[in-house]
């Protein structure tokens, strides 16, 4: 149980602070109104991006978070830790997808701009 909890707080570590998404962008360029138009139009689009690995990350998360909850059994019930590791780990699963999620969202917001000629320096 104590590896699940470990896992647990590593994952709610790391999804602290803005959505790389919102976060400002570093464009070599000056600041226009059609400059602020296509940000708005990109960080429309990088929103709505979805990457679909949600699902399977935490379908995966169950599976591994399973098997460890059922060998880290600390009352000797495998089948109490094999329940409680496979939620943990499917909860850890997806949210790790989300946090990947959110990074391939901020590479398509500086695609989006570099497609539109900018230069993104991040």
């Amino acid at each position: 149980m104590r590896l699940i909890m470990m896992m647990l707080a590593g994952t709610t570590l790391v999804a602290c602070g803005p959505p790389p998404v919102e976060r400002a962008l570093t464009i070599d360029a000056p600041r226009t109104p059609q400059l602020v138009q296509d940000e708005t139009e990109c960080r429309n689009i990088a929103r709505n991006y979805d990457n679909g690995n949600t699902r399977w990350e935490a379908g995966s998360g169950a599976i591994i978070g399973g098997l460890a909850g059922a060998l880290d059994s600390d009352s000797g019930d495998v089948g109490e830790g094999l329940i409680a590791g496979a939620a943990v780990g499917a909860a850890t699963g997806a949210a790790g997808a989300k946090i990947e999620n959110l990074d391939d969202r901020r590479v398509v917001l500086m695609r989006c701009m570099q497609g539109r000629g900018y230069s993104v320096l991040g």
